[in-house]
């Protein structure tokens, strides 16, 4: 690249992000570069073949952690036009702690039309107040005050999240997909309550099951999957939605082994 490619001193993961059940832990981490290679006009100008080195891994990982991160509106990505044909910008380094997380349509979020976001026209002046990396400044980041809790300190437990033997929707289909989730990622230490949750919002049709099913069926056959690389929890996968990417992902093998608990409805 003819870019320099050194970030700035530090890289950073608000807590908001940090601990948020719907990213995955190269996400969060994807998040972390991202924020240090941001430039003095507060946004990363890699590719994801840049980003893919960095990680060791392919280019479709990144898309799919880019992707979790711009649907929960933490940051945002746009094409501008340069003399070599066009070049694409990431803003990060906003987010909002609020009651509910990560608001996309927050005011003061990464939002291409909010009050108080990055707008697209934005007159930003170098070493802007929205770059946290600035690179002039060797200083840590203030922490944010106020909004969700502190770490450390426990919320009180919400009705929703009382413990559950087994998920409200369709239990035994749950059971199968947990039964089967395990067995594809035995090194992965899914929260049960957490899927559980997950679940039960989700509230998948027996269609979305099947669906799932297939997708668990390509991710497990996956070269990084079977390398124990990038898998989520269970419940980061239900709600990040991650069925919708598999399709950039080789089909499964015919012989490929899917636990049956997708397709046998009487009994899953």
């Amino acid at each position: 690249m003819d870019r320099k490619s050194e970030g700035g001193y530090y890289a950073v993961i608000p807590a908001v992000i940090l601990f948020h059940e719907d990213l995955s832990a190269n996400a969060k981490l994807l998040y972390a570069i991202l924020t240090n290679l941001c430039d003095r006009d507060g946004y990363c100008w890699a590719t994801n073949e840049y980003l893919a080195e960095q990680f060791n891994t392919s280019e479709s990982s990144v898309t799919r952690w880019i992707s979790q991160l711009e649907r929960l509106g933490v940051i945002r990505s746009e094409m501008i036009p340069n003399a070599k044909g066009s070049e694409r910008r990431i803003y990060a380094g906003i987010f909002v702690v609020s009651e509910g997380g990560v608001s996309k349509n927050a005011e003061g979020g990464v939002s291409k039309n909010a009050e108080g976001g990055v707008g697209k026209n934005d007159d930003t002046p170098k070493g802007n107040i929205f770059n946290i990396n600035n690179q002039t400044m060797n200083m840590p980041p203030i922490v944010p005050q106020g909004g969700t809790a502190r770490v450390g300190e426990k919320k009180a437990r919400t009705r929703g999240q009382e413990h559950k033997d087994t998920a409200d929707w369709k239990s035994l289909r749950f059971e199968g997909f947990w039964k089967y989730y395990h067995s594809i990622a035995p090194k992965v230490n899914s929260k049960r309550q957490a899927t559980i949750r997950a679940w039960d919002k989700l509230k998948p049709s027996d269609e979305l099951i099947d669906t799932m099913g297939q997708a668990l069926k390509r991710f497990a056959a996956s070269d990084e999957w079977r390398r124990g690389i990038g898998i989520p929890h269970a419940s980061t996968w239900l709600n990040g939605r991650w069925w919708e990417e598999a399709g950039n992902l080789p089909a499964a093998p015919a012989d490929a082994e899917d636990g049956g608990w997708s397709e046998d409805k009487e009994v899953i």
